[in-house]
């Protein structure tokens, strides 16, 4: 199952600086015809004004820039940190660099907060439907398998979580009464794929948990193909910044292959990154 981004879905806060971003856009329309004229035209310069821009050879103005985030109908918090990363590229003070930079890191946390993976529509806002899909890793175990044809029968789910046919059909008619599920014929299919747990849902810390058991039980299996990393680091505050920064990249990276990827296997993904 692969989360399909909203329109509040922030796509550009992984690049580092603002000709990445626009690279990337220049890249993925490249075969849309006349898409570096009309860019061009967008930022209000000269298409040969915007191949120095691409090859580094000049920096576009803020106005220009602004044209350019206007023509790619970023999000606000998206527009705001591409702005912020050019007016970082074309400072000259020191100090007001610094300010900008700290600008910068402010929008990162904010868009770590609020980026949203998934179809508004789909939310489980019912509390009841809440408490039973976070009651057990099963529910969102078997949700998910279900978009994968081959476990999209009782019998084989029961064979891949090892598990009896009555507590398959049972958690998979609790499925459906959420509305969660759908039985087509002699085989079960995933019908609400993209799911939010705000984490301020009181669901959260339960839904973190019972990953985290699952994770230990593995280590308890000895599974070497497996990956499980744990350490503790000494470090100053600002390279705690970094490496939290690069976390959340990474995050973002993974959730970019998912989106593309067809439906195969059930893999589960934790990280923890904290003070204790």
């Amino acid at each position: 199952m692969k989360g399909t981004p909203s329109q509040e879905a922030l796509r550009v806060f992984h690049f580092q600086s603002y000709l990445q971003i626009i690279s990337h856009f220049v890249e993925i329309n490249q075969d849309e015809r006349g898409y570096r004229s009309r860019l061009a035209e967008a930022a209000g310069v000269q298409s040969s004004f915007l191949t120095k821009i691409l090859s580094g050879a000049a920096q576009p103005t803020v106005e220009q820039g602004f044209g350019l985030s206007r023509f790619w109908n970023l999000h606000p918090l998206e527009e705001e940190y591409f702005l912020t990363l050019l007016q970082i590229e074309r400072a000259s003070e020191i100090n007001y660099k610094s300010h900008l930079q700290t600008k910068l890191a402010e929008l990162r946390r904010i868009s770590a907060e609020n980026f949203r993976w998934k179809d508004p529509s789909s939310d489980l806002e019912n509390h009841e439907r809440q408490a039973l899909y976070y009651s057990s890793w099963l529910y969102g175990a078997i949700h998910f398998l279900l978009t994968i044809p081959k476990y999209q029968s009782v019998e084989n789910l029961a064979v891949r979580l090892n598990m009896s046919l009555p507590q398959i059909r049972t958690i998979l008619e609790d499925l459906k009464s959420a509305d969660l599920a759908e039985r087509v014929q002699n085989h079960w299919r995933a019908k609400t794929k993209n799911l939010h747990l705000s984490k301020t849902s009181p669901f959260a810390s339960v839904y973190h948990s019972q990953w985290r058991q699952k994770a230990i039980e593995d280590l308890s299996a000895k599974d070497y193909e497996n990956i499980h990393y744990t350490t503790l680091y000494t470090m100053s505050v600002s390279d705690h910044n970094q490496l939290k920064q690069m976390i959340l990249d990474f995050i973002q990276k993974t959730r970019d292959v998912v989106i593309s990827s067809p439906e195969e296997e059930l893999y589960c993904f934790t990280c923890d990154f904290f003070k204790p």
